[in-house]
Order: structure tokens, then sequence, then C-alpha cells
């Protein structure tokens, strides 16, 4: 849940998506399967990438820029984010407690909470010097990625493309 804390303001990459596609065909399973693997091997890369000491740094002086451009549009921003952050810490306590029912109740808090600030976000983000170092910042991260997986770009292309073609069995489900 930290990770999402950190990087919920990034909504331009590495976003998996789930479908509702009723796999008709062992074709559609086999694009289902692949999209699954690849999205946990870039996952997997991705938090590998966000332990970087450097990266770290990076994050964290994004997020406070970006949380302090949020509370100067809207001052009522700074009240959902300590809330977000008591989410997480009694989140955290349920975990060390085993209790599964008051994960998936902070879990559904938590997401309901991140759209609201996600609102907010992108309306900072606006700012367009605040935008270059964002878009810096996700720059890093995929840098860093492809140092760690060489394959990052052809997988990144190859999700996009089965991404799109599970969209369009999903379009052709529906209709």
């Amino acid at each position: 849940m930290r990770d999402v804390k950190r990087f919920s303001w990034s909504g331009l990459f590495l976003i998996f998506f789930s479908f509702s596609v009723s796999a008709q065909d062992t074709e559609d399973s086999k694009k289902i399967q692949e999209y699954n693997l690849i999205s946990q091997r870039l996952s997997i890369v991705q938090q590998q990438a966000l332990a970087d000491e450097e990266i770290v740094k990076k994050s964290d002086a994004f997020t406070k820029k970006l949380e302090s451009e949020m509370i100067k549009k809207n001052p009522e921003v700074k009240e959902k984010l300590e809330h977000r952050n008591s989410i997480i810490s009694d989140y955290d306590n349920a975990r060390m407690m085993n209790d599964e029912k008051k994960m998936l109740d902070l879990e559904e808090e938590f997401k309901t909470l991140s759209g609201e600030i996600l609102i907010h976000q992108m309306e900072a983000m606006q700012n367009s010097e605040l935008k270059d170092e964002g878009d810096k910042l996700e720059a890093a991260v995929l840098g860093k990625m492809q140092e760690i997986d060489p394959e990052v770009p052809q997988l990144i292309a190859r999700l996009g493309s089965l991404e799109n073609q599970l969209k369009e069995t999903e379009r052709e489900f529906i209709n």
C-alpha cells in the first residue's frame, strides 16, 4: 500500500488493467495469460526500481512538491492526505493482527479516498514546472527499470499491444 501512496500521482505508466473479457477461445486465454505474465514481470522490476535510493529521494521530493501544490490549490486536501496516511497505518496494524475484514474495509476506503485525491493531483499537475519534474521522475524510474531488465521497453510495447487487443475483444463481446 505504501508504493501506491508514493506513486499514486502517476497514471502515466505501468497501469495494469483487469479485463472482464470472457475467454471464449484459447487465443483470448493465451493473450490474457501473456498479459498477466508480462504485468507481473514489469511489476517486479518496477518495485525493484522504486526501491533504488536515488529514485526514492527524487520521489519523496516530488511528492512533497505535489502535495504542497495540491494543498495550495485546495487547503482541504491536507486533511485528505492525513486521512490517507492514517488508513495506511491502520492497514499495517490490521495486517499484523491478521484482521482480513478490517484490511478489506481499509482497502476500500483507501481506494475511494485515493480517487478523490487523484482529482486534486491531476489539477496540480497542470503546473508545467511540476509536470516537467514528474516526467523526469517517470523517465528516471523507467531508466532504472531498463537497467534492471533491458527488455522493459519491448515488454511495455507488448503489454500495450495486448491491452489494445483485449479491449477490442471486450468491445466485440459487449456488442
